[in-house]
């Protein structure tokens, strides 16, 4: 029988964030993708840049773009932990992020985030997570 507690969502965690294990000793902290406030953000900017994203061309792709990047560097992906380019630790800033995920050179950055924010595992209750480990563990 299917349990419905196992789609439980722990709403701080989906909204604020939680800190998940990233390559190479380092985490990320990634709030749960399409949240009330990435949804919101990108609602707002839908709004404000209606006339430029309705004609579907380049100039549109570029925006929606612009809007998504922004929205994951704002509202999922949080901060992070152990980053660096070369010897040289890269600190998080929203700045930072929009740059880091708006690179075309660093597209499976952005894409790990998006799956990572898409996993639903990430972002249950404690107890409910103990609880699908065990079920899963039988």
């Amino acid at each position: 029988m299917f349990d419905i507690n196992n789609l439980r969502v722990d709403p701080e965690k989906a909204n604020e964030g939680t800190w998940v294990n990233y390559r190479g000793g380092s985490r990320l902290k990634i709030a749960k993708l399409n949240n009330k406030d990435y949804q919101d953000f990108r609602a707002r900017k839908a709004l404000e840049f209606s006339a430029v994203l309705q004609k579907a061309d380049e100039e549109a792709d570029e925006k929606a773009e612009e809007i998504t990047v922004e929205g994951l560097a704002r509202h999922v992906l949080k901060d992070w932990e152990g980053f660096g380019s070369g010897d040289e630790e890269i600190k998080y800033s929203v700045e930072k992020a929009i740059e880091l995920l708006s690179d075309p050179q660093l597209a499976d950055f952005r894409e790990d985030v998006v799956n990572l924010a898409a996993n639903q595992s990430h972002f249950r209750p404690e107890a409910a997570a103990k609880a699908v480990k065990k079920a899963a563990a039988s």
